[in-house]
């Protein structure tokens, strides 16, 4: 098994993994781009099973000094299960060693380098400009209440249906995209209004049904 045959026959599994809702597209492609970083740095045609620490150490001296220590932990984590899954399958007969500079970045760097960067924290007038220009008929200013008020992200949107919410108890009830862990929050009188104002006008969809012969 070289490394371009291990890589492919990985991402084959990992696709039909995201096909069958295992995992989420993003996952996938997050797979698929580190799998192609390491492919850049590793010989292609190399046997798995030939693979030594220098070869390591030069992938993780590129991953620690193009991106944060916390992506870098992520994409060599990434990686590390791509040689997994080959001994668990048993494409190898033994689990590739990787040396003792091939892990994560210590802990107390990713203190330091997380205190050095300012807090991603949004101040009350740089909150109420957000709201007060997202347009209330797209339904942006009620996605902004509700980001704001349960912690929803950009894939939370994605899936969010009126189902999940209650706006007569005011409550929001949505499992995590992610964790499928379920989460319950009390929505605030500010979002049920801006939800309310998004329903006045919104403009449903045409659905056809097809009738059967």
């Amino acid at each position: 098994w070289t490394i371009k045959v291990l890589f492919d026959k990985y991402l084959t599994a990992q696709q039909k993994r995201q096909v069958n809702g295992e995992i989420a597209k993003r996952t996938f492609e997050s797979d698929l781009n580190d799998a192609c970083i390491a492919a850049e740095l590793l010989p292609k045609l190399k046997l798995v099973a030939a693979l030594n620490p220098d070869d390591f150490q030069k992938l993780r001296d590129h991953l620690v000094g193009k991106y944060a220590p916390s992506a870098a932990n992520t994409k060599i984590t990434r990686i590390k299960s791509i040689f997994k899954y080959a001994f668990d399958m048993r494409f190898i007969e033994k689990p590739v060693f990787y040396g003792a500079s091939f892990k994560a970045v210590p802990k107390r760097i990713l203190r330091k380098y997380k205190n050095s960067k300012p807090k991603p924290l949004f101040t009350p007038p740089q909150v109420n400009l957000l709201i007060e220009s997202a347009p209330v008929e797209t339904g942006l200013r009620a996605m902004i209440w509700l980001a704001f008020n349960c912690g929803l992200n950009n894939s939370d949107f994605k899936g969010l249906e009126f189902r999940h919410i209650d706006l007569e108890s005011g409550w929001l009830d949505y499992a995590r995209q992610k964790t499928g862990i379920q989460r319950r929050a009390k929505l605030l009188p500010e979002t049920v209004s801006a939800i309310q104002d998004y329903l006045k006008h919104r403009v449903r969809p045409k659905v056809q049904f097809e009738q059967s012969q």
